[in-house]
């Protein structure tokens, strides 16, 4: 499909910036989640850069759904891409374990830190991060590691906010255009609690209960002994109106819960950072 065909006057200034930021750099590794943002950057990559000019990574880790990377994969394969698994384990650091407000900082520390490992055996000079502008007005210690570290965001330098990367996404027919954003298990734990591979897997667990009931954007927030759910606005009534109380409250209690709460205001992005 052709990379000009939009009548959006800004969204084509966007784009077109975004081509020649790519071009510019030459070669580069896209950290590769999956998700909306680096699933758009790196089709763009591919479209403009030689196979031999660029990587996929992936990160395996403990605190990332197994789903994420087998979703990673398939669309690297689908569009015959290089993908790299890099296998990290982050809860052995006492700065990421410990949980404080600069946990992700440490976590794209040691990320990007052996990812520039991986570039520099593979003669890569660049590492692309698909973070978007609005992730630059969003509390994310983890662009102070990126920055530290020299760590390209092509996203942000050509000012393309999320929406509008769901839009190009659709028109290019990504099938991650409407998908929902997810971040870490670690995201989902309070900060102060130590994160261990028992409460990741708690989160793990429930939320997959939830998804197997057929709910979609929301989180469980883990209180260590509170489970918070924060439900999409009109899936609250939905939840409550059906027999889903009752085993819900029964299998999170067998995961290791003790109290099971439903957050009123609803799933609100970065809510443990207010």
């Amino acid at each position: 499909m052709s990379l000009d065909l939009f009548e959006n006057k800004i969204l084509n200034e966007k784009l077109s910036n975004l081509k020649k930021i790519i071009e510019n750099y030459k070669r580069a590794a896209v950290a590769f989640s999956g998700g909306v943002d680096s699933t758009f950057l790196l089709y763009m990559v591919n479209s403009l850069l030689n196979k031999s000019d660029f990587i996929a990574v992936t990160v395996s880790s403990i605190i990332r759904k197994p789903e994420e990377l087998d979703k990673a994969s398939l669309f690297a394969k689908k569009f015959d891409i290089e993908i790299i698994k890099l296998e990290t384990n982050e809860i052995i650091d006492d700065n990421f374990r410990l949980n404080k407000k600069d946990r992700c900082y440490h976590c794209k520390k040691n990320i990007y830190s052996n990812l520039l490992k991986l570039s520099e055996e593979r003669n890569i000079p660049y590492i692309f991060d698909g973070t978007n502008s609005d992730d630059l007005n969003e509390y994310r210690p983890g662009l102070v590691a990126l920055k530290e570290l020299n760590i390209k965001t092509p996203l942000a330098e050509s000012k393309l906010n999320k929406s509008e990367i769901r839009e190009l996404s659709k028109k290019f027919g990504l099938q991650t255009w409407n998908d929902i954003s997810d971040t870490c298990l670690a995201t989902r734990i309070e900060y102060g609690i130590p994160i261990n591979e028992m409460e990741l897997k708690k989160v793990l667990l429930a939320e997959n209960f939830l998804s197997n009931l057929g709910f979609k954007g929301f989180r469980v927030r883990n209180h260590l002994n509170i489970a918070r759910i924060e439900f999409l606005k009109d899936d609250i009534k939905t939840f409550f109106d059906s027999e889903y109380v009752t085993s819900t409250d029964k299998y999170f209690k067998e995961i290791g819960f003790k109290w099971v709460t439903v957050d009123i205001i609803g799933y609100k992005s970065g809510s443990l950072n207010i």
